[in-house]
């Protein structure tokens, strides 16, 4: 390690380049030029640091970003990481970036870095470590990203029918988020990440009887038609109690694993350094879900299932 930290040093000047130009790059979602212009970053990025195959995977929608590197290992493991954002109401300031002192963290890349954008070029910077010190990696690599996880990633599963070649052999999947904590003393790197399944709800009037059969109507009307999105809304509200906060589908929990002792260690770890306060203010909220305090905060969070709605529209 002592060799490939030194290598990062000499680099950092490099490096720290790379990031503030990736952050700088504008990636909204619907931005298809921009998001060709990123993908592009991150595809001379990978060959800079030393991939041996790099190529740009063309869709009929934005491009996906691959790259692998075989080197003998035992193990093949697939990085996956996305560089697209929602649009916000301060767009321009959204892709400004600068290095400077900010207490208590000291000297910092400015901008969305905790995005998935800056993990994901500090990762490829650790690549290229690795591999001028050592001229190996511990694994076989291989690495997806993409411009379109905002809605959905839609060509992944094309990806994956048309190139099941390239994911035959991998044994495990990593998502590269370095984040640390408020105080500037505690670097985090997640060791994995919950499932998701999403429903789409539709109740329609001519499927129900009542209500609008063949066109959106006016508000107003509720005084003489029945709404359908009043009728979803006491759908809905059937899967929970207690202000959301008790789930109430049959079987929800089920297959739920309790936490392992090696989980319950690392969980202990993170609970010596965690701050609830410091959480409740980054998310802008006054108290947690079912009241939590302590290293609960932190077991909900990365362990139990959780039920809530995306949107209405």
């Amino acid at each position: 390690m002592d060799k490939i930290s030194k290598t990062l040093e000499q680099l950092k000047g490099e490096h720290v380049e790379r990031i503030v130009k990736v952050l700088r790059q504008p990636t909204i979602f619907n931005d298809y030029p921009n998001i060709r212009k990123c993908a592009e970053i991150y595809v001379d990025y990978l060959k800079k640091a030393g991939m041996k195959e790099v190529s740009l995977i063309e869709t009929d929608g934005s491009p996906l970003v691959y790259g692998e590197h075989y080197c003998g290992a035992a193990k093949t493991v697939l990085v996956y990481n996305f560089f697209d954002m929602l649009p916000k109401k301060d767009e321009d300031q959204v892709f400004e970036s600068e290095v400077k002192d900010i207490e208590p963290f000291g000297r910092c890349v400015t901008g969305r870095s905790m995005g998935m954008k800056g993990s994901g070029v500090a990762f490829i910077n650790a690549i290229e470590g690795c591999l001028k010190a050592e001229g190996k990696l511990p694994v076989n690599l291989k690495i997806i990203a993409e411009g379109e996880e905002m809605y959905g990633s839609p060509h992944l599963p094309w990806f994956i029918e048309n190139h099941p070649d390239k994911l035959e052999d991998v044994d495990a999947l990593y998502v590269p988020s370095m984040r640390q904590n408020s105080e500037g003393n505690v670097a985090a790197i997640q060791l994995g990440g919950k499932g998701f399944v999403g429903y789409e709800l539709i109740c329609h009037g001519a499927k129900w009887g009542r209500g609008p059969k063949e066109h959106d109507i006016h508000s107003s009307t509720k005084a003489i038609i029945d709404s359908p999105m009043w009728r979803l809304v006491e759908a809905i509200n059937t899967f929970v109690g207690d202000s959301g906060n008790e789930i109430l589908i049959d079987g929800f929990f089920d297959d739920v694993r309790p936490v392992t002792a090696e989980e319950q260690k690392y969980l202990d770890i993170m609970a010596e350094s965690f701050s609830g306060d410091a959480l409740k203010k980054r998310m802008g909220a006054d108290v947690f879900y079912k009241d939590a305090v302590g290293k609960n905060i932190l077991r909900q969070n990365l362990f139990e299932p959780t039920l809530n709605i995306e949107g209405m529209p």
